[in-house]
């Protein structure tokens, strides 16, 4: 907060009175499966609380009573969403700062006022089920959901959210996940205390178009029917 750095000495002394951080002083993170963290210093020993309440860098190995939490703490041009998985997606904000500033940017706008932006994911389809996304799904405007027919006479029948080309059908429902993966990271609803949230919250329509299959591969000409099929749908190609 003072723009000190924490260091932990060879005796497991841990300070916060650093101008710099050298290599000795940096530590490693460590992500635990329930969500915790444990911290380990260069010297081999992990960061623990005793039983004062101090912090310590001590332990030969890291115990259940020795994980952390990291709680992201927004300053006055940031704005955090509640959303629980965040920070999983650290490219939108990381501590380490290697990010895309998403907590600046939403500060601005979260793309609330940005209704009629279609984004076409062209990858392994979308699940559009899933409950963080299928608020977010563009629907094809002149096909009747579920009557068996090619109502916009494209080639697809029922194609309601995009197409799937790898199958030659209109249903591109995710059956490996990266696409939902990627829909996530671009329009996951924000702030709804709900998976992760996407970099714009609220507006953007997401168009499933997928030419990958199951194994993550495909075809180049099924990736180029895709983009026609965007263009043809409104999507802007840039």
């Amino acid at each position: 907060h003072y723009g000190k750095y924490v260091t932990a000495s060879k005796e497991g002394i841990v300070r916060a009175d650093r101008e710099q951080a050298l290599d000795w002083e940096k530590f490693k993170k460590l992500e635990n499966e329930d969500g915790t963290i444990s911290l380990e210093s260069f010297f081999g020993k992990y960061f623990a609380v005793d039983g004062s309440g101090v912090i310590v860098a001590k332990r030969v190995n890291a115990s259940l009573g020795d994980r952390f939490r990291i709680q992201l703490q927004v300053g006055p041009d940031q704005r955090l969403a509640d959303d629980p998985a965040l920070p999983k997606l650290w490219g939108l904000h990381s501590l380490g700062g290697f990010d895309i500033d998403a907590l600046e940017a939403w500060k601005i706008w979260t793309g609330e006022v940005g209704k009629g932006i279609t984004v076409a994911v062209i990858d392994t389809g979308i699940d559009y089920t899933h409950e963080d996304l299928r608020e977010q799904m563009w629907m094809n405007p002149y096909e009747i959901p579920g009557n068996g027919v090619d109502d916009d006479e494209n080639g697809y029948i029922d194609d309601i959210h995009g197409a799937d080309f790898a199958n030659e059908d209109g249903d591109p429902m995710d059956d490996q996940m990266h696409g939902t993966h990627c829909a996530g990271t671009i329009a996951g609803i924000g702030n709804n205390d709900i998976g992760v949230s996407g970099v714009a919250w609220r507006g953007v329509r997401l168009m499933a178009l997928k030419f990958l299959t199951s194994t993550g591969s495909g075809r180049t000409s099924d990736a180029i029917r895709a983009i026609d099929y965007a263009v043809a749908h409104g999507a802007k190609i840039a």
